[in-house]
C-alpha cells in the first residue's frame, strides 16, 4: 500500500554489486500515508519462532508496531503502529498488565528518519524512545523481568544516501537483580536475541529454528524491545 508521488519506475535505482531496487523513501510512501507492511521474505517455519513458542506455552504475547505486521502468531495481541508515541504507549500498557508475558515492539521512525537522511528527526525519535525506556524500566522491578534493546541494522541519517548502513548494533539486556555491568558475547544474528528471550521465559531455545542464548538464565519473565 501507500501512495507514491509518481510512477514507481521513476524511483528504481542501481545499487552496489549490480543490484537494482526501488528507492522506497523517494517514492513518498512514508510521507503520504496509507503504508502497511507485509513480510515478503523467504518461507519461514513460524512455529519455531519465539512468539509462537511462547504462545503454545501459555504465555501471553503482544506484538507492537512493525512487529505486529511481520511476525506470524495467531494467538498474539496485535498493536500495529508507526508513530513512536503509539508504540511506546502500547508497550507500556502491555507491560502494566502484569504477569508472565512476552512483549515484542519495534520503533520504526528511527529507520524512516535514517532513510530520509533527517538527522534532526532521528535525534528527536531517539530522545523520545529514551524517555519511554525510562518509564518501562520503572515497571520492570521483579527479579525475573528482562528488557532487551537492539536493532536489526544501522541507518546513519547523515551518510548521504538512503540505504541501510552496516555498523555493529548493540544488544543491551536489563536485569533488575543484576549486580553490575556484564560483557556479553557478540551475537551472531538476531536469532541469538530471540533465543536469549526464550531462555528468560523458561522456554527451550532448542525448540527455535536458530539462535544461541547470550545469557544463561532461566528467569520466567521477559520484555523484548527491538
Amino acid at each position: 500500500g501507500g501512495h507514491a508521488d509518481g510512477p514507481l519506475g521513476s524511483f528504481v535505482r542501481r545499487g552496489d554489486g549490480d543490484t537494482v531496487g526501488l528507492d522506497t523513501p523517494a517514492t513518498g510512501f512514508y510521507r503520504n500515508g496509507g503504508l502497511e507492511v507485509q513480510h515478503l521474505g523467504a518461507p519461514l517455519d513460524h512455529t519455531r519462532q519465539l512468539p509462537g513458542l511462547a504462545a503454545r506455552a501459555g504465555i501471553p504475547v503482544t506484538l507492537v508496531g512493525k512487529a505486529a505486521d511481520i511476525l506470524v502468531c495467531g494467538q498474539a495481541d496485535r498493536r500495529p503502529a508507526v508513530a513512536t508515541a503509539d508504540v511506546l504507549t502500547y508497550t507500556l500498557d502491555a507491560v502494566r498488565a502484569g504477569g508472565d508475558a512476552l512483549v515484542v515492539a519495534n520503533v520504526q521512525e528511527t529507520d524512516l528518519a535514517g532513510h530520509q537522511q533527517d538527522a534532526g528527526r532521528y535525534g528527536q525519535v531517539l530522545e523520545q524512545v529514551d524517555a519511554g525506556l525510562a518509564g518501562l524500566l520503572a515497571l520492570l522491578t521483579d527479579s525475573g523481568d528482562r528488557l532487551i534493546v537492539t536493532g536489526d541494522h544501522g541507518n546513519d541519517p547523515s551518510i548521504g544516501h538512503a540505504h541501510h548502513t552496516r555498523e555493529y548494533v548493540p544488544v543491551l539486556i536489563h536485569r533488575p537483580e543484576g549486580a553490575g555491568v556484564e560483557l556479553l558475547p557478540d551475537a551472531r544474528s538476531l536469532a541469538d536475541v530471540g533465543a536469549t528471550a526464550a531462555r528468560s521465559l523458561a522456554l527451550s531455545a532448542r525448540d527455535l529454528a536458530a539462535g544461541t542464548p547470550l545469557v544463561a538464565d532461566g528467569a520466567p519473565r521477559a520484555a523484548a524491545f527491538g
